[in-house]
C-alpha cells in the first residue's frame, strides 16, 4: 500500500501562540484529532498550544510521525512530549547524517515507537512485514504464532498496534483486514532480517495454499463482486510468496500449489500474462514428487494459455489422466472441458463426448462455472454443426445461468459468442446492438478482459456494415486493451479487424502491411480465425485486389509479416491515411 500524503501545513510559534490560531493549521488539526482518538479526553487549550506547535514543527509536518507521536499523550503532557521528542531525535539523527531531513525524522519517529513496545509487540510488528499486501486477524495468527506469540494473544496486540498507529485497520469490507503504510512495512521487514528470525514467509506460502483452496471451490457460485472482497485482497501476498517458492532459498512444490490455485485472482484481475509466468515456472518443475491434483491443474491452466494445438491437446490429455488419479470431480470436470476446447476445431464428435461427461460431473454441483463452462463449449459445439437454435439456445442459458450466479465476465462472454451467432446468421443489427450493450456493461462492471473480446468482434461487425468510422475508435480501443492485458488473441482479432479499417480509409499500403502480420501470426495458430475475422480478411482481400499490383501487394504483405506485435499495433494505432504504396518499414515504439 502506498499512499501520497502531503506534508502539512504548521503553525509558527506566533500563529501557536493560542489554540485557536495552532488550529488553523492541518499538522495541529491532525495531532489534536489523534491525540483525541487516543485519550478520549484531549482538548487543546492556550496553555498547551506552543508545545503542540513545537511537536508538529519538530515532526516537519509529517502525516505518520504526527500520527505516531499523538497517542503517546496517553501518559505525557505535550511539554513532556516536546522535551523526550528532541531528545530522542538529537539521538537518532545523529546516526545517519547521510539521510534526507525528513527521513530521519520519520524514521525517528518510527523507532522511537517501535521502542516502546512491549517484546511480544516487537515480535508481531516484525514478522508481519512478511505480508505485501492486507492481511486478516486469521493470517496474521498463522504467520506470527509461535512458542514466543501465543495464538490467543495476537488479536490483543494487533490491537495495540492499531492504537499505536503502527498498523492501519480498514473496517470497510465485510472482514476487518489491517495493512502497513509502505514505510512501515519496510522498516518492519528490516527489523525482522535484524532478528534472525527465519520463519514467515513459509508460513504465510502454507497459509495461502489453504485459503487458495477455499477460494477455487467458492469461485464456482460466489458472485464476482463477492469473491473479489473476500479473496482478491491476497493478490500481493500471493505474489510474494511465488516469489519466494520459486526463488533460490524457496520451496518448489508450494510454489506449485500456488500457481495451481490462484488462477481466479489473476482472471478476475486481468492478469493473463503474470498467471502465464507462474505456471509456466510451476510446470518446468514438475516432477513424479507433485502431487496429481496439482500437476492436473497447472497443465490445464498451461493447456488454457498455449498458442499451439497441439501442445494444448497434450497438456490437456495429461490433466484428465492427473484429474482422473487424484479424484476430484472439480478438476477432472475442468480438465475435461479444456480437452474438448482443444478438440473442437477439427473432431467435433470427441468433443460433444467429452462434453456429456462433463456435464455429467457438474450436473450434482447445481448452477456453477463448471456447468457454465459446459454449456458454452456445447453452444459452440451445435454452432460448428450448424445447429443455431440449439446453440441459441444454450448461450441463453448460460446468460440465465450468470447473472443467477452473479458472475461478470460470464455473462459478457456468452453476450459475446450470441452476438457472434447472431452475426453469423446475417442478423448483423441486433449483433451489434448486442455487442455495444455487453461492451457498455464491460465498462460500467470493469470487466477489462471481457472489454477487449467484445470491442473486436463489435469493430467486425460494424465494418462489415460500412461503419469504418465508428468501428476504427472501437477496434483501437480493443487492441490497446488486448496488449496491456497480454490477450494476443484479441489483439489479432482487433488488427485484422484494423486491417480492412485503414484500405477503407485510403491507407492500403498501412492495410496490406497489416493484414500480412495477421495472415503470418495466424499461421502460426492452428484453430485460425472465427467466422467474423475470416469476413473481414476476406473482404481486405477483395477490396484491395483492384487498388494495387499483385507484385505491390504481395511486396507489402510480406513486409507486414516479418512485423513484431509492437510494430503492427504502433502502425494500427497510428495511421491517418497513405493512398501511396510506400513500404518504408515503421520504427519500434513500446505499446502500454
Amino acid at each position: 500500500y502506498r499512499y501520497l500524503v502531503p506534508v502539512l501545513a504548521v503553525p509558527d510559534e506566533t500563529a501557536a501562540a493560542t489554540a485557536a490560531g495552532a488550529l488553523r493549521f492541518a499538522a495541529v488539526r491532525l495531532f489534536v484529532e489523534r491525540a483525541c482518538a487516543a485519550t478520549g479526553t484531549f482538548e487543546l487549550r492556550d496553555c498547551d498550544s506552543a508545545y503542540v506547535g513545537a511537536i508538529c514543527r519538530r515532526l516537519d509536518g509529517i502525516a505518520l510521525a504526527i500520527e505516531l507521536a499523538a497517542p503517546r499523550l496517553r501518559f505525557q503532557k505535550p511539554a513532556e512530549l516536546l522535551a523526550r521528542l528532541d531528545e530522542r531525535f538529537s539521538v537518532l539523527i545523529g546516526r545517519g547524517r547521510t539521510a534526507l531531513p525528513r527521513q530521519q525524522t520519520l524514521m525517528a519517529a518510527i523507532d522511537w515507537s517501535h521502542d516502546l513496545l512491549s517484546p511480544p509487540e516487537q515480535a508481531l510488528f516484525r514478522r508481519l512485514s512478511v505480508f505485501f499486501g492486507s492481511w486478516t486477524l486469521e493470517s496474521a495468527t498463522a504467520v506470527a504464532a509461535d512458542e514466543l506469540l501465543d495464538r490467543h494473544e495476537i488479536f490483543e496486540l494487533l490491537g495495540s498496534l492499531v492504537d499505536k498507529s503502527l498498523v492501519v485497520a480498514d473496517q470497510s469490507a465485510a472482514e476487518t483486514r489491517f495493512y502497513f503504510l509502505e514505510t512501515m512495512r519496510e522498516y518492519a521487514a528490516q527489523k525482522l532480517v535484524a532478528s534472525g528470525e527465519s520463519r514467515g514467509i513459509r508460513q504465510l506460502a502454507e497459509y495461502l495454499v489453504g485459503r487458495l483452496r477455499q477460494a477455487e471451490k467458492a469461485y464456482e457460485t460466489a458472485s464476482t463482486a463477492d469473491w473479489l472482497a473476500t479473496y482478491g485482497p491476497e493478490l500481493d501476498n500471493v505474489r510474494a510468496a511465488l516469489a519466494w517458492a520459486f526463488g533460490h532459498s524457496g520451496e518448489i512444490l508450494l510454489g506449485q500449489q500456488l500457481a495451481s490455485l490462484s488462477r481466479g485472482l489473476w482472471v478476475e484481475h486481468h492478469l493473463a500474462a503474470e498467471q502465464r509466468r507462474w505456471v509456466e515456472a510451476a510446470a518446468a518443475a514438475l516432477s513424479p514428487e507433485t502431487p496429481p491434483d496439482v500437476a492436473a491443474r497447472i497443465l490445464m491452466w498451461r493447456a488454457i494459455r498455449s498458442t499451439g494445438l497441439g501442445a494444448r491437446s497434450e497438456d490437456a490429455e495429461r490433466a484428465v489422466g492427473l484429474a482422473r488419479a487424484a479424484g476430484d470431480p472439480l478438476i477432472l470436470g475442468r480438465s475435461v472441458t479444456v480437452l474438448a476446447s482443444t478438440l473442437i476445431p477439427n473432431g467435433l464428435d470427441q468433443a460433444r463426448s467429452l462434453l456429456e461427461e462433463a456435464a455429467a460431473i457438474a450436473l450434482p454441483m447445481g448452477a456453477c462455472r463448471l456447468r457454465i463452462t459446459v454449456l458454452s463449449l456445447q453452444a459452440t459445439v451445435a454452432l460448428d454443426s450448424g445447429e443455431e437454435d440449439l446453440a441459441r439456445r444454450l448461450l441463453l442459458e448460460e446468460i440465465a445461468m450468470g447473472r443467477a450466479l452473479g458472475q461478470v465476465q460470464i455473462i459478457h462472454r456468452a453476450s459475446l459468442n450470441l452476438a457472434e451467432l447472431l452475426s453469423c446468421a446475417g442478423d448483423r443489427f441486433e449483433a451489434i446492438r448486442m455487442a455495444r450493450e455487453a461492451l457498455a456493461s464491460s465498462l460500467l462492471t470493469g470487466d477489462r478482459s471481457s472489454e477487449s473480446a467484445i470491442g473486436a468482434n463489435l469493430a467486425g461487425y460494424l465494418l462489415i456494415e460500412g461503419e469504418t468510422s465508428e468501428a476504427v475508435g472501437v477496434a483501437r480501443q480493443a487492441l490497446r486493451q488486448a496488449i496491456a492485458l497480454g490477450q494476443e488473441v484479441f489483439a489479432l482479432c482487433s488488427l485484422q479487424h484494423l486491417a480492412l479499417a485503414a484500405l477503407r480509409s485510403g491507407a492500403v499500403a498501412t492495410a496490406l502491411r497489416l493484414q500480412g502480420y495477421v495472415d503470418a501470426a495466424y499461421r502460426h495458430d492452428p484453430i485460425g480465425r472465427e467466422a467474423t475475422e475470416r469476413t473481414t480478411s476476406e473482404l481486405v482481400a477483395m477490396e484491395s485486389e483492384t487498388l494495387l499490383a499483385e507484385s505491390t501487394r504481395i511486396a507489402l504483405l510480406s513486409e507486414g509479416a516479418g512485423w513484431s506485435l509492437e510494430e503492427a499495433a504502433e502502425v494500427a494505432l497510428s495511421w491517418s491515411g497513405d493512398r501511396g504504396a510506400s513500404v518504408t518499414a515503421p520504427s519500434v515504439a513500446s505499446i502500454e
